[in-house]
Order: structure tokens, then sequence, then C-alpha cells
């Protein structure tokens, strides 16, 4: 920020451009280690697990929009990972043919994802990852609305990736996430 734009700024507007800073510095640097991923582990043949940031998949130069080609199982909609939907049907699917690559021949999932579209028991769970553009106006979050705000979005990835965020990585990827 040059000095003319800080001079006319509040110590709040301040600290939270700081904040949005860090958050695209979090997003774009800090490694963990993506599992079980079907769409990113396999079939691209990237391994499991990779190692890698959250621009392995949401591309900061064109606003988190997805360069992960075609449809990703993040989890949240299969065992063990979904959280519980008390309301919400839970399907098991059973893989006549070729198991799953992470899930096994037997699968228990909320939402079958893009496998209603294709039959195959590999494509369980996958959903097509949307843009980050926009994202603060557009709640709840995920294909199933897991998500009910930007900080349950971050929970979900450390909880799904054991990621290893600290309370003030959080709130800045939060803040990050709320100016896309």
């Amino acid at each position: 920020m040059s000095d003319e734009t800080i001079a006319r700024l509040t110590p709040e507007q301040i600290a939270f451009r700081r904040s949005v800073a860090r958050g695209a510095r979090v997003f774009r640097e800090k490694m963990f280690l993506i599992t079980d991923s079907a769409g990113i582990n396999s079939p691209m043949g990237f391994g499991n697990p990779v190692r890698n940031s959250c621009v392995f998949c949401h591309n900061m130069t064109r606003m988190g929009n997805d360069v992960a080609p075609g449809q990703v199982d993040l989890g949240t909609t299969t065992l063990p990972f979904a959280d519980p939907w008390d309301d919400l049907p839970l399907f098991r699917i059973t893989c006549q043919k070729q198991p799953h690559p992470y899930y096994g021949r037997t699968i228990y999932t909320y939402d079958p994802g893009f496998a209603l579209t294709t039959g195959r028991c590999a494509d369980v769970g996958k959903i097509t990852l949307q843009s980050m553009r926009g994202l603060s106006a557009r709640a709840p979050y995920f294909s199933n609305g897991l998500a009910s705000d930007l900080r349950g979005v971050v929970d979900y990835y450390e909880r799904r990736y054991n990621i290893g965020y600290t309370e003030q990585e959080k709130q800045d990827l939060v803040n990050l996430m709320s100016m896309l």
C-alpha cells in the first residue's frame, strides 16, 4: 500500500487489508497433504498423497477458478469424511466391478455425485469445483450446503486434510475469501 493510501485508511481497514494479504500467502504457500481425493490423487496420477497448497485446485490468478480437471471428491458427501446429516438418507453403494480407489467396494454417501451420471463407483462423491469469485455472496457452501459460512469452509478443509492452520491463518483465509 502506498503511503497516500495508508493515510486515508482507518487502523481497522489497514489491519483488515493486511489480514487479506496474509490470507493470500497462506492460500498460495501453506503446504499440506492432499489424500484420498478422487479426481486429484487418481486417476490424474499426482500421487497419493500429494503435497501442495490450496492453489493446486483453486488458481488465485483467476480469482480462485477451478483448475482441477473435471470433478473432484472432497469427501463432503461421503463417509468417513462427511458430517452426519440427520434429515438426509444415507445411501449404501456396492461396487460390482472395480472398487472405489479410496472407499473400497462398499460406499456410504449422502450424495452419489458424478456417479449418478457415469454409473461408475470411482465417481461416487465427485462434484464440480466452483469458482471462488463472489464466494461470500453464495452461502451455504459445497454441493450439499455443508458449510454455512466461510469459516465453515476453512474448518472443513482443516478437518479433512489436517492442514494445521493457526487461528490467525483461519481468520486471514476467511477475510481473503470474503474479498474475492
